[in-house]
């Protein structure tokens, strides 16, 4: 029985280099330095090399194994407040229209 070719697919994406005329530049956003939009491979706490097992918390900071915890490296996000937003919004009052006809 012959099988057809088990040639892999190739999907060519075109890569613009240039700048982008239907996305809207802010100039002000030019000034963030580099470094900040690259993510980085290291902890925040320990500069230490974390590899395939990255652990980024909620305060959008990367971290080790050690430093995963918020206590362990002292995050400041304000998980209890970002909770209660969220089931907040996720789960909205339900209230049922009183019947003057019943008692």
């Amino acid at each position: 029985m012959r099988f057809p070719s088990l040639k892999p697919k190739v999907i060519t994406v075109p890569i613009s280099t240039g700048p982008n005329p239907s996305v809207s530049v802010d100039s002000s956003s030019s000034s963030v330095s580099d470094s900040s939009i690259l993510k980085t491979n290291r902890c925040q706490c320990c500069n230490k090399k974390v590899g395939l097992r990255v652990f980024s918390c909620r305060c959008g900071k990367v971290f080790c194994g050690v430093h995963r915890y918020p206590k362990e490296h002292s995050c400041n996000f304000d998980f209890k407040t970002a909770d209660r937003l969220l089931l907040a919004k996720e789960n909205p009052v339900m209230k049922a229209d009183k019947l003057e006809s019943r008692i």
